[in-house]
């Protein structure tokens, strides 16, 4: 076999990695203000966040990250403090504007003690990234808490410690994950109503086919075998 032979072996293989690899990806930013219905003490929309394909979707407002999320709906609601599959308080979180930390505009658990959760659920054929979220305090006084992401079995995987500094004496904590999970993701934070999460921002992932995975392997060992014969 000669040496261009051999070489387009290689690259075969590797576009069609990138192609696998590199799936498109959007973005959407849950802003939690602008909305007639975002006010002190106001109830979440349910379907905020559900199926985003623009920065306004009649009266909701979002933030762009890498594009927009029209294949995952999102659930909310208040728990109790345990966490996980715990009991359910509200099936909702409440909002408000100002005063945790600097943001604007805040998603925030329903009752004094309690835990707030947002649920991402993709669509078949789909996968949820979550990239990053604000957690600000309302209270004057600083607070060691956290914040959790669990499957949608509810198994823990993954703790983020919040050290969050008094309302008048520092700025919100900026948690960045980068988790990727292939079926419904659950963001659980805080554990009373003092604290508010802010600017969540989530893409999703197109999963590849089973058959495109068996053409990438294929491909792979055809390209070995490319190889091999070059050596002999």
């Amino acid at each position: 076999m000669n040496h261009t032979t051999f070489r387009s072996c290689w690259v075969a293989a590797w576009v069609f990695c990138c192609a696998l690899v590199v799936s498109p990806a959007w973005g959407t930013i849950l802003l939690f203000d602008n909305d007639p219905d975002f006010t002190n003490f106001g109830i979440l929309p349910v379907n905020y966040g559900d199926n985003v394909n623009a920065l306004t979707m009649g009266t909701f407002n979002y933030g762009l990250g890498k594009g927009f999320t029209p294949n995952i709906a999102l659930d909310y609601r208040t728990l109790d403090i345990a966490g996980g599959n715990s009991a359910t308080l509200n099936n909702y979180l409440t909002t408000w504007t100002t005063g945790y930390n600097e943001l604007i505009g805040v998603a925030y658990p329903t009752e004094p003690t309690s835990t707030g959760e947002i649920a991402f659920v993709p669509e078949p054929g789909y996968a949820v990234r979550l990239n990053s979220f604000q957690v600000g305090n309302w209270s004057f006084f600083a607070k060691n808490q956290h914040a959790r992401l669990y499957d949608e079995d509810y198994n823990l995987l993954q703790t983020y410690p919040l050290a969050l500094p008094g309302s008048g004496s520092g700025s919100s904590v900026l948690v960045t994950p980068n988790y990727t999970h292939g079926g419904k993701l659950i963001l659980q934070f805080g554990l009373d109503w003092n604290v508010g999460i802010d600017n969540v921002n989530f893409d999703q992932i197109v999963i590849p086919e089973p058959s495109v995975v068996a053409g990438l392997v294929v491909l792979v060992i055809f390209a070995s075998y490319c190889r091999l014969r070059r050596m002999t």
